[in-house]
């Protein structure tokens, strides 16, 4: 049985507003960023090691 299919990976680009949580030992990460598409932040997960605030990616 073949496995399904996954969608395309996508790039976000964003300016990081705030760590909500930081996991020191796995670099998980929570955080809010902004976008050029509304007002509204948007949640983001993953391993974000050595981010901070105010950063553009």
């Amino acid at each position: 049985m073949n496995a399904p299919a996954r969608a395309p990976l996508a790039t976000l680009e964003a300016v990081l507003e705030r760590l909500t949580y930081v996991n020191e030992d796995t670099g998980y990460t929570v955080a809010r960023v902004a976008t050029d598409r509304g007002s509204d932040l948007l949640t983001v997960v993953g391993a974000l090691v050595g981010a901070q605030p105010g950063e553009w990616a």
